[in-house]
């Protein structure tokens, strides 16, 4: 996948494992990682498959011809390596780890999906987080209704005590 390293944050940390998250393929970051087990070359898995169908010799399962081997998905840690990776999208303006920057905010679908509050029509919220935001507002009503009562209650036993002590 082609980076746009503009939108990259932690660009230092990107520099360090560059080479180690690295398609052989498409030469971008890796996405659905897949690793030969013989010389540990990764590949994106759509890169490899399409590369795949382009072979002839059946036999031929990694490009730098390794004998004996298998691609599998990669380890871990090459994927703790990627999701470690945080963007700023252009789009809704959050700050991503790379996971969520592929699913969601590469192709717009995180302003997609933004809808207005039901309740003050004002505040722009994720459709995904509409359940939590709900949840959240309610809470909050609830506790001012609370602290409203707790004042009524604390002038009602004041106004007691007033009249007791007349």
């Amino acid at each position: 996948m082609e980076l746009n390293e503009e939108l990259l944050i932690n660009k230092e940390y990107y520099k360090d494992i560059k080479e180690m998250i690295q398609c052989q393929i498409c030469f971008g970051v890796l996405i659905s990682p897949l690793q030969c087990n013989a010389c540990e070359h990764n590949f994106c898995k759509m890169c490899y498959e399409q590369w795949k169908k382009t072979v002839n010799d059946s036999k031929k399962i990694c490009l730098n011809k390794c004998s004996n081997s298998k691609v599998l998905e990669a380890p871990r840690v090459v994927k703790n390596m990627i999701n470690k990776l945080e963007f700023k999208c252009e789009y809704c303006k959050k700050i991503v780890l790379f996971e969520g920057f592929i699913k969601l905010h590469q192709n717009r679908k995180c302003i997609d999906d933004i809808i207005k509050c039901p309740f003050c029509d004002e505040s722009k919220i994720n459709k995904s987080q509409l359940k939590e935001y709900k949840e959240s507002i309610l809470i909050e009503e609830r506790n001012k209704h609370n602290l409203e009562l707790s004042k009524i209650k604390n002038e009602l036993i004041n106004k007691e005590k007033q009249i007791n002590e007349s």
